[in-house]
């Protein structure tokens, strides 16, 4: 499942989305989760409906303090959690929703958000992990494992720098730890293959801007538009195909 953003999503659920929104800043934090559950039931994959909706879950969890005091995983008032674990492989979606709705009573609570991270990450929906990832690591003690989650989630999601940053602090706490390592390793080239890539990009972009101006005939014979990309011509990818 692709992750969309607002201008790529049905415009029904747009406009639920922006119903849910007026909801949320009139304070009726109830219409307002109801919306955003409806709006993400018709697009699954509306991670900015799925961002609002984590924010309205906490801002009635505070304006009723009493969801607060619970424990963090409290599990027993929510058998379907269980239940959930058994969709991570064959119905990741499906998982994520018994989840949010879940946390659409209890946002803290642990046991939904690593259920919801992994399924997530099975889904191909980085952002929408990251919102439940970045919550464990900076409320729990140190993990090893979701820590590695939340470094794979961030570089699917293409934060590398900062996912070099966790993973370092990872390393020094686990110095021998072999996944660790090759967690850095892997990053470490991303980062260097990415960073030769824009340098590459920008130099040919630089050098094709010159020649307009001191050979147009010669950028017009190789079919070179005044944007910078190549025409659909034979010596397309030969030059500057995707600048």
């Amino acid at each position: 499942m692709q992750e969309k953003i607002i201008t790529f999503v049905p415009a029904s659920a747009q406009a639920l989305c922006q119903k849910g929104c007026a909801a949320l800043n009139q304070g009726d934090f109830d219409n307002a989760i109801a919306i955003f559950n409806e709006a993400l039931d018709a697009e699954p994959g509306f991670v900015e409906c799925r961002e609002v909706l984590r924010r309205a879950q906490w801002l009635r969890a505070q304006k009723n303090r009493g969801f607060l005091k619970r424990a963090l995983e409290e599990v027993r008032e929510f058998p379907e959690l269980l239940e959930a674990e058994t969709y991570l492989r064959s119905q990741p979606l499906k998982a994520i929703r018994i989840a949010e709705h879940v946390l659409n009573h209890i946002p803290n609570n642990i046991l939904a958000h690593k259920i919801l991270a992994r399924a997530a990450l099975g889904a191909d929906m980085p952002r929408t992990a990251l919102l439940s990832l970045d919550f464990i690591y900076y409320h729990v003690a140190e993990h090893l494992a979701i820590t590695l989650e939340l470094v794979d989630a961030l570089t699917r999601a293409g934060r590398i720098r900062e996912a070099i940053a966790v993973c370092g602090r990872l390393q020094k706490d686990y110095p021998d730890n072999h996944r660790v390592s090759r967690a850095l390793g892997r990053l470490s080239k991303l980062a260097f293959d990415t960073r030769t890539n824009e340098i590459a990009k920008a130099a040919a972009a630089e050098y094709f801007s010159r020649l307009r101006t001191t050979n147009p005939s010669f950028v017009r014979n190789l079919g070179v538009r005044r944007n910078g990309s190549v025409a659909n011509t034979r010596r397309e990818g030969v030059w500057e195909k995707n600048l």
